[in-house]
């Protein structure tokens, strides 16, 4: 078999099977198949695996804090120099290009959220982590994001969240947050564009997919 057929199958490869030749060159002890099975049944894929914490990979029986440590430098490295081509290398001007914000997501023990400011034509005013937060979580409210509108004087607001796990499906409580915060904004006369919710490899826009349960003179702009 030459090296670009190798290369070719190894790309098809299940994350199943990414995982035991990851655990394989980190010598890994015990049954290496068994170990994948119940990472990727606990956590989804790979890179949802390779996100969670060191407390969370602890659970994965066979994984030691050394090998934990190794998968975190490794995951490291590739997400440093493995960067599509397609995305833009300069940070968009306006508010449309949602694979950039993909990319630029934050790397963390936790889930965090990112504000985005815009004027009236979703130029985009200011670009910054807000929060962050720890594991599956982070934690936000209304006065305090207001604080910080106040100080700019915008016009529009975008959300982003970035999560650690793999679904990017708002929960029940994304939704609730989310009606709270936009009743907040319309009281100062702010529009919420969008909300964001990115996992590692995939985006969801509550506006874009209508989740957001509106009602007359309600929901998300449009």
């Amino acid at each position: 078999m030459d090296l670009h057929s190798s290369i070719g199958n190894r790309l098809k490869l299940s994350d199943k099977e990414l995982l035991k030749e990851l655990l394989f060159i980190l010598r890994v002890a015990g049954d290496i198949d068994a170990i994948s099975e119940f990472a990727i049944q606990e956590f989804g894929n790979i890179s949802a695996i390779l996100r969670q914490t060191n407390a969370d990979l602890k659970k994965i029986k066979g994984l030691t804090p050394t090998t934990i440590k190794r998968m975190k430098v490794i995951y490291s490295i590739f997400r440093e120099i493995i960067k599509p081509d397609s995305y833009p290398a300069k940070a968009p001007q306006t508010f449309r290009d949602l694979s950039y914000f993909m990319l630029t997501a934050p790397q963390f023990d936790g889930d965090s959220l990112r504000l985005l400011f815009l004027d009236d034509d979703h130029v985009i005013l200011k670009d910054y982590l807000y929060k962050k937060g720890f594991g599956n979580h982070v934690s936000f409210y209304f006065r305090e994001i207001a604080k910080e509108i106040l100080k700019f004087g915008i016009s529009s607001i975008v959300l982003i969240h970035h999560k650690l796990c793999s679904s990017p499906n708002p929960t029940p409580q994304d939704i609730k947050k989310i009606k709270e915060l936009e009743a907040g904004f319309k009281k100062i006369d702010i529009k919420l564009v969008d909300y964001l919710i990115i996992t590692n490899n995939s985006i969801f826009s509550l506006k874009d997919n209508k989740s957001y349960p509106a009602s007359e003179g309600e929901g998300l702009e449009q």
